[in-house]
């Protein structure tokens, strides 16, 4: 008697599991590797767009010191020591050391 076998059963054929896991690892390095590309790419333009508000507000501020009277020079001074004090508190620690020697 003769068996006939059922085509549609799965037959587990190592090289395409194998085949099937490499093209699954090769797609996620592909995909790691452009996510850290682009992520390169993002950082870059997020600074060139912060560098670019910085240089706005000092063109501005050079602007207004420039063609300002006496009184504008030393609010932005004022201003200017204030800002610098409150963002590096280091600056002030070490002018402080440096008034009592």
């Amino acid at each position: 008697m003769i068996m006939q076998q059922n085509k549609s059963s799965f037959t587990y054929d190592p090289r395409y599991v194998s085949a099937l896991l490499a093209l699954v690892f090769t797609l996620g390095t592909l995909a790691l590797i452009a996510l850290v590309v682009a992520l390169f790419i993002l950082c870059l333009y997020i600074l060139n767009i912060a560098l670019d508000a910085v240089c706005e507000v000092v063109s501005t501020l050079s602007h207004l010191y420039t063609g300002g009277d006496s009184i504008v020079k030393l609010v932005i001074w004022l201003v200017g020591l204030y800002v610098l004090c409150k963002l590096a508190p280091w600056v002030v620690v070490r002018f402080r050391r440096a008034l009592h020697v």
